[in-house]
Parts: C-alpha cells; structure tokens; sequence
C-alpha cells in the first residue's frame, strides 16, 4: 500500500465502519428512499433489469403510460444505475445500493474538497465522516436529483480545481468522468447550478503565468461541456417533444420556509417544505440540516481571530444565502417552466450555502483546541443553549397549543443537551482530548438524526417493509398473451403510496406512472377515449376507421400470435379477415417502424395516440421496430472513450485506486443479499387442480356460449373483458356439457369472479335435461363485497336422472336484476 494514498484508504474503512453503523439497515434492503424517487426510480431499475434480462438495452418502456422513448431520461445513459439494475433484480435492493454508492462518493469527495481549506488533517478527515451525516442523506429523502448534486459537487469542485492547478490528464479525467455521472443523475437546473459554480470557480482563479492558465481555464471548462455532450442532446431532444406534467409544477416557497429550513440547520424533524417537490407531495426532512454544534463553531470562527479563509468562507456562505433569497422571490414572477429551473437553482444554492458552513465549523474546531480560546468556547455553548431554551419558553407562553413552525420540541431539547455537554467538553485541558471530544459529540449528533428517521418512519409517512416483500411480481416466463390489465396498481404499491412504484421485473401492468407526457399524449391525457385504452391488449386487430382504432370486444377470435420480443422489437404472426388496423396498444414515436411480410409499412398514430399499422386480410408476418435516432451509438462511444481513459491511467499508474472506494457497498450489498435478489413472488392463491372449462371473455372457448351485447372492456379482473349485468341482462355466458363428458362424473365445482358497487345476491344454475324432462339444480349466493373484484365458488352433486341424461348446462342467473360484472368462470368435474 502506498503510504502516500493510506490515508485515503484509512478513510474509506472508516466511512464503512461509519455507514454499517448509521446506515446499516440500507445493507440488508430493510429501508429505501420515498415519494417520487421510489416511484420512478424504483420502476427504472425493474425496466433496465427486464431489458438485460431479454438481452437489450433499455430503449423503450413497453408499459402502458411509460411507453416513451427512455432515451430521454439521462438515468437510462448512467453506467452506475446499468450496473446497479444487472446486478440487482429487486429494485428496491438497488435503490438501497445506489443511496449507499452516492453515500461514499459524498464522504470521499469532500474529504478531498475540503482538504483544500483545513490544514489539520484530523479535521478533513473528519470533514469526510460529516459530511453523509447531513440533512440531505436522510434515509427517507424524496427526491434523487438533490441526493445525486449533494453527493457529486464536492468532487466536481475537487477535480476542477485540482486540474486548475495541476492542469494534468487525471484530474481532467476524473472531472469529465464525474461530470459525466453527475449529469445523467439529476435535473437539467441543479446540472446548470452546478455548471455555474465551476464556471464561477475558473473565473475567480488566478494563475501565476497568465498563458498557460487561459488555456487551462478553457480545458477546464471544456472538459464537462465535451463529457456532458451525451446529455446536451438528451436535453435538446426532451425540450423539443416533452412537457412537464402537471402533477411537477413545483410548489410555492415562500419565506417561511425559508425561515424553517434556517431554523432546520440545527433542528432535524422541523417540517420545511423541500423547494422542488410536487404538488400534493409530502414535505421531508431538513436537507440542509448539519447539526447545532457545528453551527455554533461556525460562529465561533467568525468571531475568534478570522482569517483570509474564513472571511472569503464566510463571504461565500452570505453570497449562496443570499442568492437562495433571491431566487425565492423571484419564482414568484417566473413561468411554470422557469420556476422549474429557477426551483432547482435554489436548492443547488442550498448545497454551496451548507458546504461552506461545515468547513468553517470544522476551522472553529481546529481553533478550540487551542490554549487562547478554551475559557471562549464553553461560554458560548452555555449562551446558546440558554438562548434556545428563553427562546422555546417565549414561543411556548405566544404559542401555549405547541411550538410555531413545526417546531418539534423533543428535538430542540435534544439540542440543548448538546450544547451543554459541549460546553463541559470545553474544560478538557489537553488539547488532543479536546478535538476528539468535541469532533465525536457532532458525528453523535447526526448520527442520532439519521438513526431518528430510520427508526420513526411514519415521521413522513414511508414504510419499513421491504419494497420486494410487498409488491408482487411474476417470476416465469412473461405472458405477453395476457392483456395489459393483467395485474393493478395495487399488486404494486407500497403503504402509503397513491403510484404505482413499478412493474418490477418481467411484468406486464395495466398502468404506472412517469414523470414526462409527449405533447401528444397531453392532449387526451385522462380522457374517457385515453381511459379505455388502457383495459386493451399489447396487440388487437381494429376495423374502426374514425381514427380512435377501438377493438371490437365482441370478437373473440383474433389470432394474434408473439414470435419474440424485446423492449423495442416485437415480431409476430396473424390471420386477418375483415379487420383493417393492427393495433401496438403503446404511446407513438416517430422512431417507430414497421414491416408487413419484411415489406415496410408506415406507422401512424390514433386518436389515443397508439400506434396503428393497415393490414390486408389473409395470414402475415409483422415487425415492429423502435431505432434509438443514434443516441445508443453516442453512448457506446462515451463509454468505449471512458474504458480506455481508465485503462490507459491505470496502465501509467496515474489512476487512483481510491476511485473504487465508493464501489465497496455495491459488493457488500451484493453479497449480503445474495440470493435475496429475486423480487418475491405475488401471493398464490391455495393450490388447486387446473379447470376443466373456463371463460375468460378474452378468447373463444368450446362448448361456452356468449352473450355478446353484455361483453363490456371497462372492467377486469385479469384482462380488458368482463360480463356486465344489469336489469336487462339475466343470464351469463353458458356451458353446454355432453352426456359423454359427464360420464362417472359425480360432482361439479365451480368459481368465478365477482365485483359489485353494492351487496348483490346471485343464482348459480346447473341445468340437466334428460329425454323427457328438464331439472334444475340452483345454489342462491349473496356477496357482500363492494368496489373490488373477489372470488366466489361451490359445488354441485351430479345424480344421473331416469331416464338417460341428455346434457347439462351451467350459468349464473341475475334473478334479481342488479348491477355487477363476472369474470373468469371455472368449472371443475370430479368423479
């Protein structure tokens, strides 16, 4: 080991030691991140996984409201979330994964940054250990892109100024590779916050030969320009074809809130409202949340003996502080499309605001230590716990229902505890003892934050089961015959969670949820046309000419079959006699192609905006194609230019070894969970022997008779089609059963699904017709189980009349004449 680098490698086994501690339930899956990074990373993870499981790369989700060209979305062009999706198959294990990647590359990236301002080295590896502990890597965190920039901007800033030093070819390396991790990670505002502050960093240096620091300044920002350019086009595209949707428009600052997350720096659980979350969403944690004793060492550094540092630190944190307030008040005036950026912005502010702070508060501890200051530092601690409890008093006798602004008081005297403590710790005499008092009571004091909200969930209404335990999933082969209704939001929602969070792997879902709507698809967005598209198959055939290509639901004899698939090529075969459409029940994109018998047809979309294909009778070949409009080559290429960076680097032995540091929690969850990979399967109902006879309503069946006007696609219990009753409507669909296939039969067991808006009562039928008579065999059912589908089931003794049994018929019977729907029908003949 060299010992130049044993430090840093010093450093990486304790932020290990330190996360197994603190984080440690991430390890084991136990708990994951909430609100919208469950909901669409969650279901990105289970898609990269279904794709490489099929032998393709991601191109395009095939689900029903994310059949979009995935192209769009920079997560699908980030190496680290392929690598997380191959290795992990639940997707709640590999989101736990990720939180711990980005946790270590936060530790190790401000180690390195904030060596450049503390010269004890105790300190910057202190820094290191602080700085996962903050507010923004609370377990329960919302929102990915603010994860992603907290973690990922120390290194930047590390490497850009390193480079504007050095000016050699790894620190260019290691800044356009990180650069390039970073913007495939988060929002197109916090990637231009964080741009801006690297352009503003190349501004303010100031190089000794004039020459060559222009030119470095140049390299230094070309470098993330070049490495970001997969991402400008990425850019360029989405803003060109998609809309925000209304459900991320971002919610309005106001002051207040400003005034909680100041207030949040010291107190964790102070509800402040996070700056981009949506509409309806839950307010979060404290992200800029760093603790009560390093603020107060903050202000100690201010008033001890400032230096150029401190003042230019100090300077700094007031200019990012007040950038946040002017970019609060003037989201106000802006755009719905501006306040998007603008919102993102000011978080991205918050980060530089928080950075700042924790490296002066690190410099007020390395001042502490020092003889001239130790009658200074408890008094202050002693002053600011009373102030804190005089100001809790006030705000009790103003506010005696509890404390304003979500205050929480358990927190604030957890505050004071620490601020007496520290007080004592003062008194310490020798100065080693000192700092490593003092720096253990702030790695305690938010350790127990972080420890807080693993152990109060509800605290922002998250669960903490395991995501994989309490979503079902289909572990065989998948059913592509099976319509798109095959499983409903609720096989997939975790507690709490009004969105799908995903299809998980290898299944088909009749819905989801995603963040983006084609401007094509906005304009029918939830509309009753858009709402039945979503109950019919993958594929379907459609004689409907008026543009919104409906299936006749009546027909049950299409013959459809899928020859292979992946997530952009579907092949298959069909017999057409009178039908004039074949129908790709998914979002259209232009990108799409298609060929009739190896014969190329155009593609157009329906009034629904799906894709529709005009097909002539007879029996074809069809080929659908989705071609990723070169972005796939631009990828392969960035990364066959990283591979080779990396390889020529490690070759010169110029390359850091410590770089692989934050890939030690991907090995540890990988073999921590090995074999707990596999999502669990959904609930199986209790075994039992295959049906001899069913109706479904989505394929014709021998010896069943349909009632074809009562065929109705808006409600299913497994497919797009169900039976409707209603006052005109009293027999169900009915089973013709031979003499012949009642031989030594003795019983007939029967289930079907039922879903009803009130309780209704049924009649189950056998009918038995001999050569002279007819009897009835009637069991009288009354379900009580309203708005969901349930099953019901019974059985019937078969005696053989006199004289010889002609055939027996078996329907349902609504002698009441109520309202209710049937589906899935299963008779069952035992000896």
């Amino acid at each position: 080991m060299s010992t130049r680098h044993r430090p840093t490698y010093l450093f990486l086994l304790t932020l290990g030691m330190l996360t197994l501690a603190v984080y440690g339930p991430l390890y084991f899956g136990t708990y994951t991140l909430t609100g919208s990074t469950a909901d669409l990373i969650c279901s990105a993870f289970s898609h990269m996984a279904e794709a490489f499981q099929q032998g393709t790369f991601p191109l395009w989700n095939k689900y029903q409201l994310q059949g979009l060209n995935t192209s769009i979305f920079p997560v699908y062009w980030n190496p680290v979330y392929l690598v997380l999706a191959l290795l992990f198959s639940s997707p709640g294990i590999a989101l736990n994964t990720l939180h711990l990647f980005l946790i270590f590359v936060s530790g190790l990236g401000f180690y390195k940054w904030a060596g450049s301002y503390l010269k004890n080295k105790n300190s910057v590896f202190l820094a290191g250990l602080i700085y996962p502990l903050i507010g923004f890597f609370t377990t329960h965190g919302t929102d990915l892109n603010v994860i992603n920039t907290a973690a990922w901007m120390p290194v930047l800033l590390y490497s850009h100024r390193s480079y504007l030093r050095k000016g050699t070819f790894r620190y260019g390396a290691i800044l356009g590779l990180s650069f390039y991790l970073f913007a495939t990670a988060t929002s197109p505002g916090l990637v231009l916050a964080g741009g801006t502050l690297l352009l503003a960093q190349t501004m303010m240096w100031s190089p000794h030969d004039h020459n060559r620091g222009r030119h470095r300044r140049i390299y230094a920002l070309g470098i993330p320009g070049l490495s970001g350019f997969l991402v400008w086009k990425i850019y360029l595209i989405r803003w060109r074809t998609y809309d925000y949707s209304a459900e991320f428009i971002p919610a309005p600052t106001t002051l207040s809130h400003f005034f909680q997350d100041m207030v949040g720096l010291a107190l964790p659980k102070t509800p402040a409202l996070e700056a981009n979350l949506p509409i309806g969403a839950e307010s979060g944690h404290h992200m800029m949340h760093i603790g009560i004793l390093l603020i107060i060492l903050t202000v100690f550094t201010g008033m001890h003996r400032p230096t150029r540092t401190d003042r230019r630190l100090g300077l700094a944190a007031f200019i990012f502080l007040g950038l946040t307030l002017m970019l609060l008040l003037l989201r106000s005036f802006t755009t719905v499309g501006t306040s998007v950026i603008t919102t993102e912005a000011l978080v991205g502010f918050k980060f530089f605001f928080v950075g700042a702070l924790i490296v002066l508060g690190l410099r007020g501890l390395d001042k502490s230590v020092k003889p001239t200051t130790q009658s200074k530092l408890p008094f202050l601690f002693l002053i600011s716990g009373g102030l804190a409890v005089g100001t809790a008093l006030v705000l009790k006798l103003l506010n005696p229902s509890g404390l304003p602004f979500g205050l929480q008081q358990t927190d604030l005297w957890k505050s004071v505890s620490f601020l007496l403590i520290a007080s004592v710790v003062c008194f310490i005499r020798l100065p080693r003892w000192r700092w490593i008092a003092l720096a253990s009571l702030i790695l305690v004091e938010l350790g127990i934050n972080q420890e807080s909200y693993l152990s109060t969930p509800n605290l922002i209404g998250t669960t903490t089961e395991r995501p994989h335990a309490t979503a079902g999933v289909s572990n065989g082969i998948i059913e592509l015959h099976q319509p798109v209704g095959k499983f409903r939001d609720s096989d997939f929602s975790w507690p709490n969670r009004q969105r799908n969070i995903g299809t998980l792997t290898r299944t088909l879902v009749k819905d989801g949820y995603w963040p983006w709507r084609s401007d094509r698809q906005t304009t029918h967005m939830d509309t009753p046309d858009h709402n039945a598209q979503l109950r019919y198959p993958l594929f379907y055939l459609s004689r409907d000419t008026t543009g919104s290509a409906t299936p006749i639901y009546t027909h049950l004899q299409e013959h459809i079959t899928i020859l292979s698939h992946s997530d952009h090529h579907w092949e298959l075969s069909f017999l057409n006699q009178y039908e004039k459409f074949l129908i790709l029940n998914q979002n259209y994109h232009k990108d799409w192609i298609a060929y009739i018998d190896q014969e190329r047809v155009p593609v157009h979309p329906t009034d629904t905006g799906m894709m529709k294909i005009a097909v002539k009778p007879g029996l074809h070949t069809a080929t659908f194609l989705f071609r990723s409009d070169g972005l796939l080559h631009l990828f392969g290429v960035t990364m066959v230019v990283i591979l080779l960076m990396v390889i020529f680097m490690i070759s010169t032995k110029t390359f850091p070894l410590s770089a692989f540091g934050p890939g030690i929690p991907i090995l540890m969850v990988f073999v921590l969970n090995t074999g707990q990979n596999k999502p669990a399967s959904k609930e199986k109902e209790p075994s039992r022997e295959p049906a001899d006879y069913v109706m479904n309503y989505e394929s014709n069946r021998p010896f069943w008779f349909v009632q074809a006007d009562q065929i109705t696609p808006w409600d299913s219990f497994d497919g797009y089609r169900a039976e409707s009753f209603d006052a005109n409507a009293e027999y169900s669909a009915t089973l013709q059963l031979h003499r012949s296939a009642l031989k030594g039969k003795t019983a007939l067991g029967y289930r079907f699904r039922l879903k009803a808006a009130a309780p209704v009562d049924v009649a189950v039928v056998a009918k038995t017709y001999s050569q002279n008579d007819e009897s009835y065999n009637i069991h009288y059912l009354t379900s009580l189980d309203t708005d969901k589908w349930h099953t019901l089931e019974g059985q019937f003794s078969l005696q053989e009349p006199e004289p010889p049994l002609v055939k027996t018929e078996f329907y349902l019977w609504n002698y009441k004449e109520q309202d209710f729907l049937i589906d899935d029908i299963e008779i069952k003949l035992s000896p």
